[in-house]
């Protein structure tokens, strides 16, 4: 069931340390629950802090009560390079998608998809011609969303860091 309570998105600093942290292992502690353990041990408060310092970090607020969070980069980082050649015009200008995160219960109400049409407004006010991402390729469900989307596989890329599970590497064209 879809929700039709929309997110306040807001670009946090260290002060939403904690609350991106608590979304980030919730998320990590339910996808162990299934088996999936990348999250598990990677995302850990001092790489949030990190990513907070370097990269753009979004958390979405629904009635002031922080649920979501969506990290934005205009730079690679990690693995991705290795897959780099795969995208359209890979210098061309693109926010790189990292660490979307929806709390488990709140789930499967379109917060996920709130997110991306925030990231793909701004990208188009920002002359960004790329939104880019990985995700597991045995992640049916997640592939399927970004399908879904309109964002396309572009190639395929191990982690070496996750026992060589095997990434998509996906990408929409916003303009």
């Amino acid at each position: 069931m879809k929700s039709y309570r929309k997110l306040v998105i807001k670009e946090t600093g260290l002060k939403g340390l904690s609350s991106y942290w608590k979304i980030v292992k919730k998320c990590s502690d339910w996808m162990l629950s299934l088996g999936w353990d990348h999250w598990d041990g990677y995302y850990v408060p001092e790489r949030l802090k990190k990513k907070i310092n370097n990269e753009k970090v979004y958390l979405g607020y629904l009635e002031k009560r922080p649920i979501a969070t969506i990290t934005l980069s205009l730079k690679t980082s990690g693995f991705i390079n290795q897959g780099l050649r795969n995208f359209n015009e890979p210098q061309a200008k693109a926010f790189y998608i990292s660490t979307l995160a929806v709390l488990p219960s709140e789930q499967g109400k379109g917060f996920a998809s709130q997110l991306l049409d925030f990231v793909e407004e701004k990208g188009t006010r920002e002359g960004i011609k790329y939104l880019r991402l990985s995700t597991r390729a045995s992640w049916k469900k997640v592939v399927n969303f970004y399908l879904h989307r309109n964002y396309k596989i572009k190639g395929t890329i191990s982690d070496n860091e996750d026992n060589d599970e095997p990434y998509f590497l996906m990408e929409k064209e916003i303009s």
